[in-house]
C-alpha cells in the first residue's frame, strides 16, 4: 500500500488525502508508465489505429456514386428506353435522387402497344436504389412520372445473371414536349452506367438512416430547409464536410463518421492509461474498442451516433482528469482546463443528439460525490471552500451551460441562412419545440426495435442492409450488433465494478458504474421506439469495466496473463467471424445463418 503523498500548495493544508483516486487504487503491482506518451505507447496505439483504418476503410463506399440527374417538372411527363434488340429483362434499378418522393408507372411492350408493368412510389428513400422485377422479354421500357419533381439519378437494366444491358444516350426517347428543357437532359439517366457495381449495392447508394442524415447534410450545404430536424444539426454538419470534400457519394458521406470512429481508439488508449496507470490497461481498452463490432458498423455508415459517442467519450476523459485528483498535486487552478474541456465536448455532443444529456448528469453526480468526499477529508474549511468547491462549480457552470449553449446555438447557423426559416434565438427555440414534439408524439414501430434492458444481452440486433445475389447464391448483410465476446463478458465485470464501488468505496469503480447507469437507466422513461445502437455511448464504459478487472488480474499473478491473452484472442476471433455481416461481405446463406446465435437474431 503506497503512502499518501504530502502536498504543499498555497491553497491546501500541509497534508491531504486524495479524496478521488487514491494512489493505492491507481497504482497496481507491475509495470507502470511514465506520465508522457513514449515510443512504446506510439507503437501499440499506432498499430491499433492502422489496423482499424485498413479493415474499416476497405469497401466503406465509392466515389463513383451517380451524381447527374433528370427531374420532371410536371406530372405525366414520359419517356421510353429503346434497347435496340429484344432482351429478357430480369430487373430494372432506379436510383432516387435528392428529392423526398417519386412516383412512376412503368410499362413494357412497344410504342404502339404498351403493357402496364408496375407502379413504383417511394417516399424519403433519397440517394438509394429501387429494384423492379420484370422477368419478361421486351425491347422497350416506358416511364411515366405521376408526380412532378420525381428526380432520378440513374436507370440500369439487367438481363439474366445481372448482366447489364448496354444503353446509349440516344436510346432514351422523350414522349413529352419538354423533357430536355430547363437545363434538363434525359441522357443524365444513362450516362454513369460504368460507375455502378453490378448489382447496385451499399457501395453506390444510401442505406438505412443515411437516407435522412446524408440528405440533410447535403441540404445544409445548399442552404435548404433541413428535412431531418429531430436531432440538432452538428452531426449532419460534420457529415456535410465529407460531402464537400468528396462529393455527394457514399464515400463522401461516410468518411467523417469513420474518422470519428478511428479517433475513439487513441482516446480509449489515453483513457486506459490515465485510469489504470499501466500500459496494459491502455492497450487492452484500445484493443477491445478496435475489434468492437457495433463501433465498427457505426463508423462505416452516415449516422451521427459515432460522432455523438466520440464527443461523449472525450467529455468523460477530461472530467476523469479532474476527478482523479491530479490537481491536488499541481494546485487547484489546474482543474479548470479539464473541466472546461469536458464542458466543451459536452456542448459538441448535445449539439449532435440530446441523449448526451444523460452523460452530463453522470458528470454532475460524480462532481457532487467528489465534493462530498473532499468535505469528509477535511477540505470544507473556510479558506479552501472557495477554491475547492465554489470555483470548480463556477467553471462547471460556465463550461456545461454557457459554452455548451453557445455551441448549440451556433450549430444552427446554416439553418439561419435558409429563406423563410427566420434567424436568431427565436428560430432555434422553434426548432427545439418541433424536436421535442416529434419525440413525444412518435408512435412508429419497427421490427428491430428493442427495450433498453435487453441491450447488454444483444437480444435484437439491427438489420440495416441486405442484398441477395441469386446468381452467385450469396447474401450481403450489414447488421448493427456488438461483439458477443465483449458485451456478454462485460456483464460480470459490470456487476463486479458496482459491487466494489458499494462494498469498498473504490472511486474508479464508482466512476465506471455511475457513468454506465446514468447513460442507461434514463431510457426506461422513454416511450418511443429504441434500438440497440443507442447503447453506443456506453460501449467504452463496458470496455473500461472489463479492462479494470483484466488489469488487476494481469498484475496479480502471471498465470492469469495467459487467460487474459486468450480472451483478447477470442475477441479478435469473434470479430473476424462476424466481419462478413458487419461489412456487407457476400457469403453463402448457410454461413450467414451460422451467425444467428440467438433465435431473436434476424438477418
Amino acid at each position: 500500500m503506497a503512502k499518501k503523498n504530502k502536498v504543499k500548495s498555497r491553497d491546501s493544508p500541509d497534508q491531504r488525502k486524495f479524496p478521488s483516486i487514491k494512489e493505492s487504487e491507481a497504482q497496481l503491482p507491475g509495470e507502470t508508465v511514465k506520465s508522457q506518451f513514449d515510443k512504446k505507447d506510439l507503437l501499440l496505439c499506432g498499430s491499433l489505429i492502422i489496423i482499424f483504418f485498413f479493415i474499416g476503410i476497405w469497401n466503406i463506399g465509392s466515389m463513383n456514386t451517380p451524381v447527374t440527374s433528370w427531374m420532371p417538372i410536371s406530372a405525366n411527363e414520359s419517356f421510353y428506353i429503346d434497347l435496340k434488340n429484344e432482351y429478357f429483362v430480369n430487373s430494372i434499378y432506379l436510383m432516387q435522387a435528392n428529392q423526398p418522393k417519386i412516383e412512376y408507372d412503368i410499362y413494357t411492350g412497344s410504342p404502339a402497344n404498351w403493357n402496364f408493368l408496375q407502379n413504383i412510389s417511394t417516399e424519403n428513400f433519397v440517394l438509394s436504389w429501387h429494384s423492379i422485377a420484370v422477368n419478361s422479354g421486351t425491347r422497350y421500357i416506358r416511364f411515366v412520372s405521376r408526380l412532378p419533381e420525381s428526380e432520378l439519378n440513374e436507370i440500369i437494366i439487367y438481363t439474366r445473371n445481372f448482366s447489364k444491358i448496354p444503353i446509349s444516350k440516344d436510346s432514351i426517347i422523350c414522349e413529352s414536349d419538354n423533357c430536355d428543357t430547363n437545363k434538363r437532359s434525359l441522357s443524365n439517366l444513362v450516362d454513369e452506367q460504368d460507375r455502378i457495381e453490378d448489382p447496385p449495392s451499399y457501395l453506390n447508394g444510401a442505406i438505412f438512416d443515411e437516407i435522412y442524415f446524408a440528405r440533410t447534410a447535403y441540404e445544409h450545404i445548399r442552404h435548404e430547409r433541413p428535412f431531418e430536424y429531430t436531432h440538432p444539426p452538428l452531426g449532419k454538419l460534420f457529415i456535410a464536410s465529407g460531402i464537400i470534400a468528396f462529393g455527394l457519394t457514399t464515400f463522401g458521406w461516410r468518411i467523417v463518421p469513420f474518422i470519428f470512429g478511428l479517433l475513439m481508439i487513441p482516446v480509449m488508449y489515453f483513457f486506459g492509461r490515465k485510469m489504470f496507470n499501466t500500459r496494459f490497461g491502455a492497450f487492452s481498452g484500445a484493443f477491445l474498442m478496435t475489434f468492437e463490432s457495433m463501433h465498427f458498423v457505426l463508423s462505416r455508415i452516415a449516422m451521427v451516433d459515432i460522432i455523438l459517442s466520440t464527443f461523449i467519450l472525450l467529455m468523460f476523459y477530461w472530467f476523469y482528469t479532474y476527478y482523479q485528483g491530479e490537481f491536488f498535486k499541481k494546485g487547484w487552478r489546474d482543474a479548470y482546463l479539464p473541466l472546461l474541456l469536458s464542458g466543451f465536448f459536452f456542448g459538441m455532443a448535445i449539439s449532435v443528439k440530446w441523449t448526451a444529456l444523460y452523460g452530463s448528469l453522470a458528470v454532475l453526480a460524480l462532481f457532487l460525490l467528489l465534493k462530498r468526499d473532499e468535505f469528509k477529508a477535511g477540505h470544507s474549511r473556510k479558506k479552501i471552500f472557495k477554491p475547492f468547491f465554489l470555483m470548480p462549480l463556477l467553471v462547471l457552470f460556465i463550461s456545461f451551460i454557457v459554452i455548451s449553449f453557445i455551441i448549440y446555438v451556433l450549430s444552427y447557423t446554416p439553418v439561419m441562412g435558409v429563406p423563410g426559416e427566420g434567424s436568431g434565438l427565436e428560430m432555434v427555440f422553434r426548432y427545439q419545440e418541433n424536436m421535442l414534439r416529434y419525440h413525444e408524439t412518435l408512435t412508429a414501430t419497427h421490427p428491430f426495435s428493442s427495450p433498453w434492458w435487453s441491450w447488454i444481452f444483444m437480444m435484437k440486433p439491427v438489420w440495416i442492409y441486405t442484398l441477395g445475389n441469386p446468381v452467385e447464391n450469396t447474401v450481403s448483410n450489414i447488421v448493427a450488433i456488438g461483439n458477443p465476446a465483449i458485451w456478454w463478458v462485460s456483464i460480470p465485470f459490470l456487476l463486479f465494478v458496482i459491487w466494489k464501488w458499494i462494498k469498498e468505496k473504490d472511486s474508479t469503480c464508482r466512476f465506471i458504474a455511475v457513468v454506465f447507469l446514468f447513460q442507461l437507466l434514463p431510457y426506461m422513461l422513454i416511450g418511443r421506439i429504441l434500438f440497440l445502437y443507442h447503447m453506443m455511448p456506453n460501449i467504452p464504459i463496458i470496455i473500461l469495466s472489463i479492462t479494470y478487472g483484466a488489469n488487476i488480474l494481469w498484475y496479480k499473478n502471471k498465470k492469469y496473463r495467459y487467460l487474459i491473452m486468450a480472451y483478447l484472442l477470442i475477441v479478435l476471433a469473434t470479430f473476424v467471424y462476424f466481419y462478413p455481416i458487419l461489412a456487407g461481405y457476400p457469403i453463402s446463406q448457410q454461413f450467414n445463418d451460422a451467425h444467428k446465435w440467438l433465435s431473436s437474431w434476424i438477418f
